[in-house]
């Protein structure tokens, strides 16, 4: 079975190293090396043929190196989503998600990848879920400050589902366990989206200002204070910082389109020539950045969730196999157990047998040791030597009957015997004697006494061979 076992692995992985040359396999490491060692440094490798092959060779031996395969899922991922092409990217972060791989900290960045997808598809419950996973992965690889940004991200999704108990209570956690610039800036930014989320602009401004105040501020804080300025009916400051933002690298196409819209309405310092090209702008990021961005997220997302169902239903079959196999190995254990009592009670009950049987013999051979030394003392007692003799029936019986219980009446009765027969069986009982004695104390002729016992075995149901036995055991039994 083992050697069986063995030649079926073989062939599997024969068939896959087969499936994709061994050239194909070290391009592949080596095209991994250069994009871990590129996103190191901070960059990015943007061969995306080179990625493609690498993708597509791992995927055929994913079983084979499940580390190798993740990256690669990875690193594909975020190239095809720089480019735009956030459905096939989703697919390849969903693979690498379910590769077996114990590398956490790079399946925490799938993770965290798909969770920002999510988020700019406004699906900030299922984002939330996946920085969750992602936050427990950075933990399994010892990176805290990482664990913490993940926290950050969750902390933000409940901020934009207005959750504010919980958000601020993960906020709480960061601030006291790890004290970073970058990610106290990061806190700041959730703090500050979370307040504007439940109309505290106020507060919201006030949070923004901590991160201007520190030298930087993100494209997403100067949004939030530019529209907080706005409900606060600050229009002159709110155009300001919307101005502002609008020339950050980092605003993405759905701030910009928020700002050109507090610009466009900014009356004081906006004319109509002015709002018409801003709006003309407006449309042009609906129409060829916002709307088909959204797109492109909401199909991906729905990728992700029919995954997550899929896993959900996955995780239910798993248990139903393994609920069948535990039933089976339970009644195969049922079975054996059933087997082995069984196997038990015939062994108790052969040895009971057995020991019956042995204390049956030995008390059979007592009692016919016990006869033979009757017979024997019979023999040499002087009252048998003179009533041995045919006219002496009855006192020959009496003898008989007194040591062997009433074997001579019993003969009688049962075996339906003569008082002739009878004599015979008792003389061959006490034995000793030949057939020429039998014959004179019977009067009976020395050939007519073979007959005579071939006849009183047949009536007894047995031999004249075994016609001693016999008496021997009629006797025990008598």
């Amino acid at each position: 079975m083992r050697h069986c076992l063995s030649v079926i692995l073989c062939a599997i992985y024969c068939t896959l190293i087969m499936s994709c040359s061994m050239s194909d396999l070290h391009d592949a490491h080596q095209t991994l090396h250069t994009a871990d060692s590129l996103k190191a440094a901070g960059g990015q490798f943007d061969d995306s043929l080179s990625l493609s092959s690498a993708a597509t060779t791992l995927h055929k031996v994913r079983l084979l190196y499940p580390t190798d395969y993740l990256r690669a899922s990875y690193h594909y991922g975020r190239l095809l989503r720089s480019h735009n092409n956030e459905i096939e990217a989703m697919q390849w972060f969903i693979r690498g998600s379910h590769s077996p791989s114990r590398e956490h900290q790079t399946k925490a960045r799938v993770f965290s990848n798909m969770g920002s997808m999510a988020h700019l598809a406004g699906e900030f419950r299922l984002s939330s879920d996946m920085y969750e996973r992602c936050s427990e992965l950075f933990l399994k690889a010892k990176d805290t400050l990482m664990y913490y940004h993940a926290l950050n991200s969750m902390a933000f999704e409940l901020a934009e589902l207005k959750e504010k108990e919980q958000s601020f209570a993960l906020l709480s956690s960061i601030e006291q366990n790890c004290p970073s610039d970058e990610l106290q800036q990061k806190v700041w930014e959730t703090r500050a989206a979370l307040y504007f989320n439940t109309a505290q602009y106020d507060s919201a401004i006030y949070y923004v200002d901590l991160q201007q105040l520190s030298g930087v501020m993100s494209a997403t804080c100067g949004a939030i204070k530019a529209a907080s300025l706005w409900n606060l009916q600050q229009y002159d400051s709110a155009y300001s910082y919307a101005a502002r933002v609008m020339q950050l690298p980092d605003a993405s196409a759905q701030d910009k389109y928020n700002m050109l819209f507090i610009v466009y309405n900014d009356t004081a310092n906006t004319g109509d020539a002015q709002r018409g090209t801003l709006d003309g702008n407006r449309v042009v990021l609906d129409k060829y950045e916002i709307d088909p961005q959204h797109n492109r997220l909401a199909v991906a997302v729905e990728l992700l969730q029919q995954d997550i169902a899929q896993s959900h239903h996955r995780a239910l079959y798993i248990l139903l196999y393994v609920l069948a196999l535990a039933a089976i190995i339970g009644a195969l254990i049922a079975i054996y157990a059933s087997i082995k009592i069984r196997d038990k009670r015939f062994h108790e009950l052969k040895n009971d047998t057995e020991q019956i049987e042995h204390r049956h013999s030995l008390h059979r051979n007592r009692r016919l040791q016990e006869v033979e030394t009757t017979c024997s003392a019979i023999r040499q007692s002087p009252d048998w030597q003179q009533v041995i003799g045919w006219k002496n029936y009855d006192k020959m019986c009496e003898i008989v009957n007194k040591n062997f219980y009433l074997l001579a009446n019993k003969l009688k009765n049962t075996g339906k015997l003569n008082e002739s027969e009878i004599r015979l069986c008792v003389l061959v009982l006490i034995g000793g004697f030949s057939s020429k004695q039998m014959a004179g104390y019977l009067n009976y002729a020395e050939s007519g006494i073979r007959n005579y016992k071939q006849r009183i075995a047949q009536k007894l149901g047995t031999s004249s061979k075994n016609l001693r036995l016999f008496l021997l055991d009629l006797t025990i039994g008598s």
